[in-house]
């Protein structure tokens, strides 16, 4: 039977107007129509006070990652393989219970999201839809390399491309720069080379997927865009020259503000350790600016 949700306020679509005490009918799992009349033969539900939307996307999440702690990836890592699928699960739970349905992690390990996406897609838990890249492709040592497929060398980056294809990723992440979380690392350091992310490139392009690249410095964006990457994950050193480039060639900038945000308010927790503090504080005013300039 179709159920027949009555709400304060409906927005049907991002830019469009909020309709008020409309019906959305629902047959199944698909949205069949929203108007002001509920159509005979429906379950009529009555939400109340509440305004029915779209679902939401985050774009750029790793949910192996709470995202509670000063570093991260020091709980993932002191923890069972066992114990961080269940914390995926619930972290794919408050995700959707946020109005979330559909995410974009860009970089969890590879075995682990994909089982979390297959339990997803067979409804076995509750959460989003989940697009993934699986593994991240660093440098030997480079920046999130405890979480990383390490590839030296455009051979290496085109194997590592490869078993990832292989093994079911949605699309590919690959690392250009140093970050905020690595130690011994600068955000504005250069980490793969041209000829390394062009190899990435060109084996996603011959299966038909994307790939996205984590960088900072306008250098490392510059080389990101002659490799021919699809999106710029950061990217907070954003010049409008390569901005225009951007805009030409159809590459997104994932800006991320919302974490430099939520890490920047930590600042004064004693369990922030120095280095986050002082590189992400580089990073706040210019990620804002970096939109400004897209």
């Amino acid at each position: 039977m179709k159920t027949a949700y009555r709400a304060r306020n409906v927005l049907p679509r991002a830019m469009g107007p909020v309709l008020k005490d409309a019906v959305v009918v629902v047959d199944g799992d698909l949205i069949e129509s929203v108007g002001q009349e509920i159509p005979e033969k429906c379950k009529p539900i009555d939400l109340g006070e509440v305004t029915l939307m779209p679902g939401l996307i985050d774009s750029h999440v790793h949910l192996m990652w709470s995202g509670e702690g000063a570093d991260p990836d020091a709980l993932r890592r002191s923890e069972s393989k066992n114990l961080g699928m269940v914390r995926m699960a619930k972290n794919a739970k408050q995700t959707v219970a946020a109005g979330i349905t559909t995410c974009r992690d860009t970089g969890s390990p590879t075995e682990m999201i994909l089982a979390l996406r297959k339990a997803l897609d067979l409804g076995l838990i509750p959460g989003p839809r989940v697009i993934c890249a699986g593994t991240l492709i660093t440098m030997t040592g480079g920046h999130v390399h405890t979480i990383s497929r390490e590839a030296d060398g455009p051979d290496e980056v085109r194997k590592a491309s490869r078993e990832l294809i292989k093994a079911g990723a949605d699309f590919l992440k690959v690392v250009a720069s140093g970050g905020i979380y690595g130690r011994g690392e600068e955000i504005g350091s250069l980490q793969f080379d041209l000829d390394e992310l062009s190899a990435a490139v060109h084996e996603a392009c011959k299966v038909g997927k994307k790939v996205a690249v984590h960088v900072y410095p306008s250098k490392g964006i510059e080389a990101s865009l002659d490799a021919g990457v699809h999106s710029i994950e950061h990217g907070s050193f954003l010049t409008p020259e390569l901005a225009k480039r951007m805009a030409l060639t159809g590459v997104y900038l994932v800006p991320t503000l919302s974490v430099f945000r939520a890490m920047y308010d930590k600042q004064d927790d004693p369990s922030t350790l120095d280095y986050i503090k002082r590189k992400t504080a580089q990073v706040v005013e210019a990620s804002r600016n970096a939109v400004r300039i897209a």
